[in-house]
């Protein structure tokens, strides 16, 4: 989600801030991936998402303009009034003296707030906030985590091992530490978490990445053992997201032919999205592909595609190019 409200947030300009009609500047913000979240936030809890007492007509929180760029995307399903109560279950870290603690659904759109839906279960990093009463959400929707069961049971795991590793004593945590970003990078749920902080330059985010370079000390720690790990899991994802990214781009120099196989299979699953929008998760796949490929007719087929890309998908002109996208990822695709 984040990459998507970077994105559409990117294109569409400003937007206004809540209550006071003026231009919010589109910017976006350093990723903060898990490990930097435990270390970074006063609180760490898990809490239900609900009402505030009485309120029963919430409105939703999405502006009209951005409903129609996203359309046909995937964004998060429930209701996210302009304010929620988050009903502590079980806190991590500190402890805020409440068991109710009351957050703000933002209509800012880039950088993506933190976003509390009615009836889910949410990870909340918090802080308190010191220009006022109450609390705020730590690094905007890096700081709120909308989990199932399963998932949530995951993140509370990694976040209580975390806490552990930042009691060990300094010359200890180094070898734990990478430990646990492999832990998390190979586990679908919280891929992202670790792989990230292995490989930023997977990520588009990483552009605006003020702590990126901590990632040579991590990935330069990784033992053959772990490295392989990675490998597999990899090899074993169902799914291109941010945190499969970062692991492709660990292993950018490996000429395994397996790797390219896998990036091929994904484009497979995804190549209708190109009808769609040009710059989506097939389109990354394929510049993956063609990373791996130095085939001439691939290069050809890449160049092809990219003059029929547009940033303004949500534009009926860009139906136009639709067509000639799809069949020239099916032309690339017959090539494997």
């Amino acid at each position: 989600m984040v990459f998507l409200t970077t994105l559409v947030g990117a294109l569409l300009g400003t937007f206004p801030m809540p209550g006071t009609g003026r231009a919010a500047p589109v910017y976006p913000i350093s990723p903060r991936p898990l490990r930097m979240l435990v270390e970074e936030s006063e609180f760490i809890l898990t809490a239900s998402v609900r009402f505030p007492n009485g309120e029963v007509s919430p409105s939703d929180t999405r502006f009209p303009e951005i409903d129609e760029a996203l359309r046909g995307l995937t964004i998060p399903a429930g209701v996210a009034p302009e304010r929620v109560i988050l009903e502590v279950d079980q806190i991590l870290k500190g402890d805020p003296g409440t068991r109710a603690i009351e957050q703000l659904n933002s209509k800012m759109v880039c950088p993506a707030p933190a976003e509390y839906l009615v009836g889910t279960r949410v990870l909340a990093f918090l802080d308190r906030n010191k220009k006022s009463t109450g609390f705020k959400t730590h690094a905007l929707s890096y700081g709120s985590k909308t989990l199932d069961e399963d998932g949530l049971k995951i993140y509370i795991q990694r976040v209580t091992e975390q806490l552990a590793i930042l009691s060990m004593p300094l010359n200890e945590r180094r070898a734990n530490q990478i430990e646990w970003l492999v832990k998390c990078a190979e586990h679908p749920t919280t891929c992202w978490e670790g792989a990230y902080e292995l490989a930023p330059a997977g990520d588009f985010m990483s552009e605006f990445d003020e702590q990126r370079g901590s990632a040579n000390a991590f990935a330069s720690g990784l033992s053959e053992e772990q490295r392989a790990r990675l490998y597999n899991a990899l090899l074993a994802a169902t799914s291109f997201g941010p945190g499969e990214r970062c692991l492709d781009e660990l292993f950018n120099q490996d000429e395994d032919p397996r790797l390219l196989a896998w990036l091929v299979s994904q484009l497979r699953a995804n190549a209708g999205e190109v009808e769609r929008e040009s710059y989506g998760v097939a389109w990354m796949l394929i510049q993956r592909i063609a990373r791996r490929d130095s085939r001439r007719e691939v290069q050809e087929l890449v160049r092809a595609f990219e003059q029929r890309q547009t940033f303004e998908f949500w534009k009926k002109e860009d139906a136009r190019n639709a067509p000639e996208r799809l069949r020239i990822v099916r032309d690339l695709l017959k090539l494997y």
